[in-house]
């Protein structure tokens, strides 16, 4: 099996290059580096396909998908590894604890919410 993320389930190469071989990372970074240059994007608005990574595992924890189902996209051997890929924003954070707290006072207070 390859590297984490060029690799599906089965095996086979899920990036390849016009051989039907499997495309070497470094291939992909670049092609990536010149087409964010050839769009005329700033240096501090480029991106790297690692980075790429990291913005979908948070966008994914942030719209409820399971840590461990992220994990298993991934190709991660552990959980903590994907929790430091995921960074959430500050209004998720702030979102889940205004959640908590709601949930918290309801139950100590005997109101039942619909969800």
């Amino acid at each position: 099996m390859g590297p984490p993320g060029l690799t599906v389930v089965g095996g086979d190469p899920l990036f390849c290059d016009e051989g039907g071989g499997r495309i070497h990372r470094g291939t992909i970074r670049n092609r990536l580096r010149y087409l964010l240059e050839l769009e005329g994007r700033p240096p501090e608005d480029r991106f790297s396909p690692h980075g790429l990574r990291h913005a979908c595992a948070t966008r994914n924890y942030e719209r409820g998908v399971d840590l461990v189902a992220i994990q298993q996209m991934l190709g991660h051997w552990h959980v903590g590894t994907t929790m430091r890929y995921v960074t959430p924003s500050s209004t998720f954070v702030e979102d889940a604890y205004r959640r908590a707290i709601s949930n918290t006072l309801s139950e100590l207070t005997g109101e039942v919410k619909e969800r």
